[in-house]
């Protein structure tokens, strides 16, 4: 039985709370690293040695545990789409050529 949308929302929205969690576990040294060097306001260490993590590998972090579960759950979608049965194609040229002039129902595999 095809997937309905819901389906597909309801993987969207775990792709997305896994990105965040990705995100929040790669921002974590940088998170340490204020805590450890902002006593009494004092920013010196962190505008001196700038922070652990990038914001760039943070995005990365995101962006690679989105794209895992989002593939997975769009994959699953699209396998199971009917193909629909009997849809016309060209039938020239010789008999050969011609053998499943129209698609039979199945699966995209």
């Amino acid at each position: 039985m095809p997937l309905v949308l819901t389906d597909i929302q309801a993987g969207m929205q775990e792709a997305w709370e896994d990105a965040q969690a990705a995100a929040t576990a790669a921002a974590e040294p940088n998170k340490k690293f204020v805590e450890d060097n902002s006593a009494g306001g004092d920013l010196t260490a962190i505008k001196e040695q700038g922070l652990p993590v990038s914001g760039a590998q943070i995005d990365k972090a995101a962006a690679i545990a989105f794209g895992l579960k989002a593939g997975i759950v769009i994959d699953a979608y699209i396998k199971s789409a009917d193909v629909l049965p009997g849809i016309a194609v060209a039938v020239t040229g010789s008999p050969s050529a011609q053998a499943g002039a129209t698609t039979a129902p199945g699966e995209i595999a």
